[in-house]
């Protein structure tokens, strides 16, 4: 659904604007998401709070859920456990829990 909304936002001027803006709105959610795991936890050594933010933030669009889901098959469950461990991986470094 995702792809598709970029797809025909491309030609509408109107539907880029609205995606343009839920795209601007995602990445300033996964910035304060980034900023509080990082006062909160701290990052893996050497990331920033920009590069923690840009990783949720591409590990959060909706193509990725997508993909797994609709075309690999995986379950919702299983994708977003992947997900989960995927992003506490990145921002806290490999093994950190994922709950």
């Amino acid at each position: 659904m995702a792809g598709l909304l970029s797809q025909v936002a491309a030609g509408d001027p109107d539907l880029r604007a609205f995606a343009d803006t839920a795209e601007g709105q995602r990445a300033a959610g996964t910035a304060v998401v980034a900023g509080h795991v990082a006062e909160r936890f701290g990052l893996r050594s050497g990331l920033t709070v920009q590069e923690a933010a840009d990783a949720l933030w591409t590990l959060t669009a909706p193509e990725v859920l997508e993909r797994l889901v609709v075309g690999r098959g995986w379950s919702l469950d299983r994708a977003e456990a992947w997900l989960a461990e995927a992003m506490a991986d990145a921002l806290l470094g490999p093994g950190a829990p994922a709950d």
